[in-house]
C-alpha cells in the first residue's frame, strides 16, 4: 500500500483500503502506525 498507493497515514491504510482497523486493536493498530512512520522516513532518506 504505501509503495503502491502512496498511503502515508495509519488510519488510511488501515479503515480506507483495507478495513483491518475494525479487527485490530488499539495497541496493534499503534504499531502499525509507528511502522509505518518508521518505512516512509526510510524510503524518503533513501530517496534523496
Amino acid at each position: 500500500l504505501v509503495d503502491h498507493e502512496w498511503v502515508r497515514r495509519a488510519d488510511d491504510a488501515l479503515w480506507r483500503r483495507t478495513k483491518q482497523g475494525m479487527w485490530l486493536n488499539a495497541d496493534q493498530q499503534s504499531r502499525v502506525s509507528q511502522w509505518l512512520v518508521e518505512y516512509t522516513q526510510q524510503k524518503l532518506s533513501l530517496a534523496s
